[in-house]
Order: C-alpha cells, then sequence, then structure tokens
C-alpha cells in the first residue's frame, strides 16, 4: 500500500539533512554522466553544425568585401563625376552617371 502524500512528505521532512545533501550529490552526478554522454554521443553532429555555420561566416564575409568593393567602384564614379563638372547641373549629373553606368556595363 502506498503512503499518501503528506505521510510521505513528512517523513522526508523528518529525514537528516545529511541524505538531502547525498541525494543532491547523486542527481547532481547523475545528471552531469547524462550531458558528458550525451555530448560524446553527439560529437560529429555538432562539430557538423559547427563547420556549417563557420562555411556561412565565411561565404557572408566574401559576400561583405564584395559588396565593400563594389560600393568603392561606385564612389569613385560618382567622384570622377564631380570632378569633371563641379558647376553642372542635378540633370545633368544623373544623364553623365547613366552614361558611365552604361559604359561600365559595355566593358
Amino acid at each position: 500500500m502506498m503512503p499518501d502524500p503528506i505521510t510521505l512528505a513528512d517523513h522526508v521532512a523528518a529525514q537528516n539533512d545529511r541524505w538531502i545533501a547525498v541525494a543532491a550529490v547523486c542527481c547532481l552526478i547523475a545528471f552531469g554522466i547524462f550531458i558528458w554522454r550525451w555530448m560524446v554521443a553527439d560529437r560529429k553532429n555538432i562539430a557538423d553544425r559547427l563547420n556549417h555555420m563557420t562555411d556561412q561566416q565565411i561565404e557572408m564575409a566574401i559576400n561583405l568585401s564584395k559588396v565593400v568593393a563594389n560600393n568603392t567602384a561606385a564612389l569613385e564614379d560618382v567622384s570622377r563625376i564631380i570632378e569633371r563638372c563641379p558647376a553642372a547641373g542635378l540633370t545633368q549629373l544623373r544623364k553623365m552617371a547613366q552614361d558611365e553606368n552604361e559604359a561600365r556595363k559595355n566593358r
């Protein structure tokens, strides 16, 4: 026959604190062993995920460097256009920028 929860709680509360500490240490050790075994068993999967994330970061860095290079080239084109005609109107600047872009695409 199972004791009711109140009787069980009274029995546990009446025990010495030493047994509670021993039970806590045993639970901590069991949890540590479980985590250790899980990490060892899942080591290959974790390594694959880490490699995948590293590859993605490298790919994003390469893409970012391409964007920076393209932006630098575009800003240099704009600087050349502005230097060539400092007194030109806004419509002339737009037309010259379009011409430069078309010339660069045709290269």
